[in-house]
C-alpha cells in the first residue's frame, strides 16, 4: 500500500481553527466559489467528483522469507557467514548506522513446515530454534501458529527486539485436529504481520529485517507410536530444507468509503447534513460481512457504525490535481472532519500526496505521507490544517493527488463502544507563497513549539537574529535531559526541528510535560510541551 519516504505522527487534542490565508495563497483545489472538495452538485446531491475509495487493510503479497546471511552471524557463531531464515527485504538504507536492509508497512508474511503423521492418535508436537526479531514493539508482532482444522491456535506471540531469542513452545494436537488433503498433517507456522506505519519503509523504525530464525526444529511424538525423526533447519547451502515461504489469502476489512447524505452527529453547536464522506458497513458496500448495526451511538443512516471485525484502514482518494508550472511555495491542506473517538479506540486521518508529471495518474506517480494523524478528544465538528512537507513533493512535479485514511490505532475494542465518525468534507489544497528573502530578523531568539500537546511528534521552530550556536534540548518535569535535538552552528533566521517523542537511546518517552530549552547568543527560549499517549 504505501512506498512512502518520510512519515511523521501529530497529534492534536483539538482541531484547529481555520485562519485566512494571505492574499497570494493561491488556491490549488477547493475553496469559496466552487464545489470542488464539498461532494455535491448544484442541487446539493451527492457527487464523489472524481474520488475513489480505497481499502488499505487489505495485506500485501507474500514472498518476504528466504535465506540469507542479513544479520545472522549470532545465531550460530560455529560457522562462517551463517544463514538463516530471515523476514525482509533491501530497502535503502535510513542514515548511518541502519543497514541497507529491513521490513515494510502492512506485511503478513509466513514462514511453515508440515509434517504427516498418524492422524487417529494424539500428538505431543515441540518447536524449538534461536531467532532475532527487531519491530515496532505493541503494533508489529511475531506470532508462532499450529494450523488446525479449526483454525490457526497461537502458541506465542513476540514484539519488540530481542537479538537472540530461545523458541520454544509445544502443543497437543487431538484427532481430528489435522489439517491437510488427507486430514494427516501437522502444520506449523512463524507468520509475522506489521501494521500502516513505522518501520524501515519509512524509516520510523529502522532494522535489519523483522526476523531471522535458524535451527529450527519441529519434534513429534505419539503415545504408542515410534518417535519421528527430528528435521533440523540449519539454512546453510547443501543441508535439507523443512520450512518454505507460504502464502496466508486473506481479505481486507473491506473498502467502506461513500458518500452519505444526512449523517446525524453529536456535535451539540454545528450539524452537517451535506453529503460527506464516512466509512459505514450496510452489509451492501461489504457483501461478505454483516453489518455492524451500532448499539449505543446509534446515530447514522439505518444506526449503521464502522465495521470493527478487522482493524480498519480505508481511505478516500483525490483526482490528479493540477500544480502550476515553476511552483514555489508550500502546500497547506484543510478539511472538515467530525470526529467521535469512542472509549475503546481513536480514529485517526492520515494525510498523503502523491506527485508525478502524469496527468492521468497512470504512471510515475510515488505516494509519499505528509506524516499528520489528527484526533478529537470529544465529539464535534472541527477544521483539520496540515501544511505538506515540502519534501514531499519532488520538484518535478505537475500533479498531486489526495489521501485521507481513516484508521484504528492504539487498543481496540470490538464491543458496544464503536463510532461511525469519521466524516469528511470541504477539501481545500491551496499553495503559500514561499518567505520572501530579505525578511526582517528579529533583535531576540525567537521561538514556538507545534503541535502541542502532541503525539507523537511535534515541531520547534525558531528565529535566530545572526547566526551562531545553537542548543536545543529537551528536559522532563524534574528538570533531568531527556534528549538532545541540535547543538551546533545554525543560520540566522527560521529553522525547525521535529522531536518525535524519544529519548537519546531511540526509546518512547513516557507521557506527560516536558520542556524544550533552547540556547543561543541572542536570548534563551523555554518552551512546556506536553506528550499525550
Amino acid at each position: 500500500m504505501k512506498r512512502f519516504t518520510v512519515m511523521f505522527l501529530l497529534l492534536l487534542p483539538t482541531l484547529a481553527i481555520a485562519r485566512t490565508a494571505p492574499p497570494d495563497t493561491l488556491d490549488l483545489y477547493g475553496g469559496p466559489g466552487t464545489l470542488e472538495g464539498k461532494f455535491q452538485t448544484e442541487s446539493g446531491l451527492p457527487d464523489p467528483q472524481g474520488w475513489v475509495g480505497v481499502d488499505d487493510s487489505a495485506p500485501s503479497p507474500n514472498g518476504r522469507w528466504s535465506i540469507s546471511t542479513h544479520n545472522a552471524a549470532n545465531l550460530d557463531s560455529t560457522v562462517q557467514d551463517n544463514h538463516a531464515w530471515w523476514c525482509g527485504e533491501d530497502l535503502p538504507a535510513c542514515g548511518a548506522p541502519d543497514s541497507a536492509w529491513g521490513y515494510g508497512n502492512d506485511w503478513n508474511e509466513a514462514l511453515g513446515t508440515s509434517r504427516t503423521i498418524d492422524p487417529t492418535v494424539e500428538a505431543v508436537i515441540e518447536l524449538t530454534g534461536i531467532l532475532n526479531f527487531d519491530f515496532e514493539p505493541g503494533y508489529d508482532n511475531l506470532y508462532v501458529e499450529v494450523v488446525t482444522a479449526g483454525g490457526p491456535v497461537r502458541l506465542l506471540t513476540q514484539s519488540g527486539r530481542d537479538m537472540s531469542y530461545d523458541l520454544d513452545v509445544n502443543y497437543t494436537l487431538q484427532p481430528g485436529d489435522f489439517v491437510g488433503e488427507n486430514g494427516d498433517e501437522v502444520q506449523v507456522r512463524l507468520r509475522f504481520q506489521s501494521d500502516g506505519g513505522w518501520s524501515d519503509e519509512d524509516c520510523s523504525w529502522p532494522t535489519s529485517g523483522a526476523v531471522q530464525a535458524d535451527h529450527l526444529s519441529l519434534a513429534i511424538s505419539q503415545p504408542g507410536l515410534p518417535p519421528y525423526p527430528d528435521q533440523i533447519e540449519s539454512c546453510e547451502p547443501g543441508d535439507p530444507s523443512y520450512w518454505q515461504q507460504i502464502s496466508i489469502p486473506e481479505l481486507g476489512a473491506g473498502n467502506f468509503a461513500q458518500l452519505w447524505t444526512g449523517l446525524d452527529d453529536m456535535d451539540p453547536d454545528r450539524d452537517n447534513t451535506s453529503p460527506q464522506w464516512a466509512f459505514l458497513n450496510d452489509g451492501i458496500i461489504v457483501p461478505w460481512l454483516d453489518p455492524s448495526h451500532c448499539w449505543v451511538k446509534c446515530y447514522g443512516p439505518d444506526s449503521l457504525s464502522i465495521y470493527t471485525g478487522q482493524p480498519l484502514r480505508s481511505s478516500i482518494l483525490s483526482p490528479p490535481i493540477a500544480l502550476p508550472d515553476g511552483w514555489e511555495g508550500t502546500l497547506q491542506l484543510a478539511f472538515d472532519a467530525y470526529f467521535d473517538p469512542a472509549e475503546c479506540y481513536s480514529v485517526g486521518i492520515r494525510v498523503a500526496m502523491d506527485a508525478t508529471s502524469d496527468p492521468l495518474g497512470e504512471s510515475g506517480w510515488v505516494e509519499t505521507w505528509s506524516g499528520t494523524t489528527f484526533f478529537h478528544g470529544t465529539p464535534s465538528y472541527g477544521r483539520c490544517e496540515s501544511p505538506i512537507d515540502d519534501s514531499m513533493v519532488p520538484d518535478d512535479s505537475r500533479f498531486a493527488r489526495i489521501k485521507l485514511q481513516a484508521a484504528q490505532f492504539g487498543i481496540m475494542c470490538w464491543g458496544p463502544q464503536d463510532s461511525p465518525a469519521p466524516y469528511l468534507d470541504n477539501v481545500r489544497l491551496q499553495l503559500a507563497p514561499p518567505p520572501v528573502s530579505g525578511a526582517p530578523l528579529p533583535s531576540a531568539l525567537e521561538a514556538a513549539v507545534a503541535p502541542n500537546p502532541f503525539n507523537p511528534a511535534t515541531v520547534i521552530r525558531w528565529n535566530l537574529p545572526q547566526s551562531g550556536d545553537l542548543a536545543v534540548r529537551i528536559y522532563d518535569a524534574r528538570g533531568r535531559l531527556v534528549r538532545v535535538l541540535h547543538h551546533g552552528p545554525a543560520a540566522a533566521g527560521p529553522g525547525q526541528i521535529t522531536w518525535r517523542g524519544r529519548d537519546e537511546a531511540g526509546r518512547e518517552a513516557a507521557a506527560g510535560v516536558y520542556f524544550c530549552r533552547l540556547t543561543a547568543a541572542a536570548g534563551i527560549r523555554l518552551l512546556k510541551l506536553t506528550l499525550l499517549k
